[in-house]
C-alpha cells in the first residue's frame, strides 16, 4: 500500500510503474487477454474508490484511479473493475498515507529524505504483517531493519542486485 523510496527517485519510480502498468489489461478474467480481473464486489470497489479519495489528501493520483479505466472486456456497470492506481505523495507525513489502506491495486509512492526519515515514515503506519526492504547497502538495511522490526510481523530484505538479475532472467 505504501512504497517508500528516496525522494530523489520518486519520479523515476512512478515513471517505471507507469511503463510496467501500461501492459496490464483489466477485464473479464475469462478473457485470455485479461491480466487483471475485477475486485471482489461493487461494495469493495466503492470502498477502494473512497480510500483513494482519502489518500488524495496527501498525494496526487499519478496513474490510474477511479474514472481512468480502459476496460478490455467485461461489463463496467456490473463488474468491480478498477485501473491500477499509483499516487505520488505531496505531503509524505500526511496521516492518510499511513493509516488508510485501499484493498485493491493501489500504492502510494512516498519519498523519504534519508534513512531515519524512511524509518519514521514507515512507523507512521503503526505496523503491518510484513514489510520489504530492497537495497544493495548493508548499512541501510541494518538501520532500517532495526528501526522497523518493532512495527512488522516479518521483514523481507532483498539485495537489489539479485532482484534485478531475477527480473532480467524473466524478461530475457
Amino acid at each position: 500500500r505504501r512504497s517508500l523510496v528516496p525522494a530523489t527517485h520518486a519520479g523515476a519510480v512512478v515513471d517505471a510503474l507507469a511503463e510496467r502498468l501500461a501492459e496490464v489489461r483489466v477485464g473479464d478474467p475469462r478473457d485470455a487477454a485479461t491480466t487483471m480481473g475485477p475486485l471482489v464486489s461493487r461494495d469493495q470497489l466503492a470502498e477502494v474508490q473512497e480510500a483513494v479519495a482519502q489518500l488524495s489528501r496527501g498525494a496526487e493520483v499519478a496513474l490510474g484511479g477511479p474514472g481512468k479505466l480502459q476496460l478490455t472486456s467485461g461489463d463496467p456497470d456490473r463488474g468491480a473493475f478498477l485501473a491500477p492506481t499509483v499516487l505520488r505523495a505531496s505531503s509524505p507525513e500526511a496521516p492518510e498515507l499511513h493509516t488508510v489502506e485501499a484493498f485493491g491495486p493501489v500504492t502510494a509512492v512516498i519519498g523519504y529524505r534519508d534513512t531515519g526519515h524512511a524509518v519514521e515514515l514507515a512507523a507512521l503506519g503503526r505496523g503491518s504483517l510484513v514489510g520489504s526492504v530492497v537495497t544493495h547497502d548493508p548499512g541501510f538495511a541494518r538501520q532500517v531493519v532495526g528501526g522497523l522490526a518493532p512495527y512488522h510481523g516479518r521483514l523481507l530484505v532483498l539485495d537489489v542486485a539479485s532482484v534485478l538479475d531475477d527480473v532480467r532472467a524473466v524478461l530475457g
